[in-house]
C-alpha cells in the first residue's frame, strides 16, 4: 500500500461523520459515484503540521452499489471499525465488521429492532461489544427520536429510552465512564445539548437555560474532540451560515467558555470537519468540512487558554450567584475575601500551581478581579 499526500480538494470533501481514530491514526471512508455506482476507499490518514500523508486502498466486500454518502458511519470498537450503510438496494441500515489490515467488510446480521433507513445519524462505541445509535432522519425529511443498543457480542438490536424529540446532524462524544454527551443537531422542536447516561437509560439536559449551552447546541454537524479527560471542544458547524467559533466544555464544572486560540488567525468556517491530531500528538489539525485549508492549533496552548478561560468564567458564575444570593450590600474588604474563597479562585490557583511546576509561564492565567461597585 503506497502512501500520497492528501490534496487540498480531497481535503474539503473529508465528513467527520465518516471519521474515527484507531490504532493510533484515523481512518476514513472515502465514497465515489454515490447512489449509483459506488465505491468505496478506505482511507488511513497521519498527520504532521506541513502535510496530511494518506494511504488508500478499496474495500471489498460490500456488494451494495445504491449508497448515500449522508448515510455512511464508520466506529472504533476495540481496535477495529465498525461500518453503517445506508443503500436504497434494501430496507433497512446495514452493518459490517470493517478489517483494517485488508479492508475486507464482513456482513453482520442483527436479530432484533429493526433500524429504517435514515442519514446524518450518529454512532459511538460505549462498552464491550456494544454501540449506541441514536436518532437522525429520514431521506424524506422525518426526524427521528429513536435511540439503539447494537450488541455485537450477541448479534441483536435493543431500543432503548428515545430522545424526546427526533434530531438530526448532532455529534456524540464520551463524557466519562457510563455518560454520553449529544452536542448540536438540528430538531423542528428545540434544540438542546444532551447527556445519556447508559446504565440508566436516562436523558437529560447539559446546563439547561444557559446562554452558551443555547448557542452551542444551535449548529448542525459540529466538530469535537476531547482535549483531556474533562475538556471537550466544540467547533463550527452550521446555523443559517457556516461558523468558525471554537467552544471548550468542562464536564467535571459543567460550564462553558469561547476560546481564541493565540498567535493563530481566524479560523476557516466548518460544516462536519474532523479534528486529526499529529504524529507528535502535539498540534491538533482541523480538516474536511467544505474548506481546502487546513488549520494547525497547538494542543497545550488550547489546554492551558481552556483551563484559564474556563477558571475565569466559573468566578463570574460564582459572583453572581453570591450576589444573587446576598441579603444586603457589604464591604468591599469583605467581598473581596469572598472573592478569594470561591470557586473560579481556588481553580486559578490550582492551574497556575500546575503550570508553573511544569516550567512554563504563568502569565496567561492572570486573571483581573472584578471590583464590587
Amino acid at each position: 500500500m503506497q502512501s500520497s499526500f492528501l490534496g487540498p480538494d480531497e481535503s474539503a470533501d473529508i465528513a467527520g461523520s465518516r471519521l474515527c481514530a484507531a490504532r493510533n491514526g484515523y481512518y476514513y471512508i472515502h465514497l465515489s459515484k454515490p447512489y449509483s455506482g459506488a465505491s468505496m476507499e478506505l482511507w488511513y490518514i497521519l498527520a504532521t503540521m506541513k502535510e496530511l500523508e494518506i494511504f488508500k486502498r478499496p474495500v471489498f466486500g460490500v456488494e451494495l452499489r445504491s449508497i448515500d454518502p449522508h448515510g455512511i458511519r464508520l466506529t472504533e470498537m476495540h481496535g477495529s471499525l465498525v461500518l453503517s450503510l445506508l443503500s436504497r438496494d434494501t430496507d433497512s441500515l446495514q452493518f459490517y465488521f470493517l478489517d483494517i489490515d485488508s479492508a475486507t467488510a464482513l456482513p453482520v446480521m442483527l436479530r432484533g429492532s429493526k433500524i429504517s433507513h435514515r442519514i446524518n445519524y450518529s454512532m459511538i462505541h460505549i462498552a464491550c461489544q456494544r454501540i449506541l445509535l441514536v436518532g437522525g432522519s429520514s431521506p424524506t425529511g422525518v426526524y427521528y427520536s429513536s435511540l439503539f443498543v447494537l450488541d455485537f457480542a450477541t448479534g441483536e438490536s435493543r431500543k432503548m429510552r428515545p430522545l424526546t424529540h427526533g434530531l438530526d446532524g448532532f455529534t456524540l462524544t464520551h463524557l466519562g465512564p457510563g455518560r454520553v454527551g449529544l452536542f448540536g443537531g438540528y430538531s423542528k422542536i428545540s434544540c438542546e445539548n444532551m447527556i445519556y447516561l447508559v446504565n440508566k437509560d436516562q436523558w437529560s439536559a447539559v446546563c439547561p437555560n444557559d446562554e452558551v449551552d443555547e448557542l452551542v447546541a444551535k449548529r448542525w454537524k459540529p466538530c469535537l474532540h476531547k482535549l483531556t479527560d474533562t475538556l471537550i471542544l466544540i467547533f463550527g458547524g452550521y446555523n443559517g451560515r457556516v461558523l468558525n467559533d471554537l467552544y471548550v466544555y468542562s464536564t467535571s464544572s459543567n460550564a462553558y467558555a469561547t476560546i481564541y486560540p493565540r498567535g493563530t488567525s481566524p479560523l476557516a468556517p466548518r460544516e462536519d470537519g474532523a479534528y486529526i491530531l499529529t504524529k507528535d500528538k502535539a498540534n491538533l489539525v482541523l480538516i474536511g468540512g467544505g474548506t481546502k485549508r487546513c488549520d494547525v492549533l497547538d494542543i497545550e496552548t488550547l489546554r492551558t487558554s481552556a483551563m484559564a478561560i474556563l477558571a475565569d468564567a466559573l468566578l463570574k458564575r460564582d459572583l453572581t450567584g453570591q450576589q444573587l444570593g446576598a441579603p444586603q450590600l457589604v464591604s468591599s474588604e469583605h467581598h473581596t475575601a469572598e472573592e478569594k474563597d470561591s470557586v473560579g479562585s481556588r481553580i486559578v490557583d490550582e492551574i497556575k500551581a500546575k503550570v508553573a511546576a511544569s516550567g512554563q509561564t504563568t502569565e496567561l492565567l492572570d486573571i483581573v478581579w472584578p471590583k464590587k461597585r
